[in-house]
């Protein structure tokens, strides 16, 4: 992801959890990827598709794979394609109005959670 910054990973992030409040019950994963993308400017590598494959574009798996840390982080779960936002999810959406200190606190969380693994 040489192309993704801290700071745009957190811009995505940011946007996901403001949709995400919006909607208490959670959402359908391709639902908020959908407003996802109508909320932020794309960038070129954003739009493009992968080169090996074809018709899939890199901005859907990018979002997918930005919110990792913060289901590890525990402010948000997906479960049977939907996306729902924790109560530490909204706090930390509060907290961090930065995009790269929320990604960082993120970051930092998921390596909490990835150390305690077996």
């Amino acid at each position: 992801m040489a192309e993704i910054t801290r700071k745009r990973v957190g811009e995505i992030v940011r946007a996901v959890f403001g949709i995400l409040q919006q909607h208490p019950e959670g959402m359908r994963a391709k639902d908020v990827l959908a407003q996802l993308e109508k909320s932020l400017t794309l960038t070129d590598f954003e739009r493009s598709d992968y080169p090996k494959h074809p018709g899939v574009r890199r901005f859907e798996k990018t979002a997918r794979f930005a919110t990792i840390a913060p289901v590890k982080a525990g402010w948000m779960i997906k479960s049977k394609g939907r996306w729902i936002l924790t109560e530490n999810g909204k706090a930390a959406y509060k907290s961090f109005s930065d995009p790269e200190e929320l990604a960082k606190q993120a970051a930092q969380l998921y390596q909490q959670w990835k150390a305690g693994q077996p």
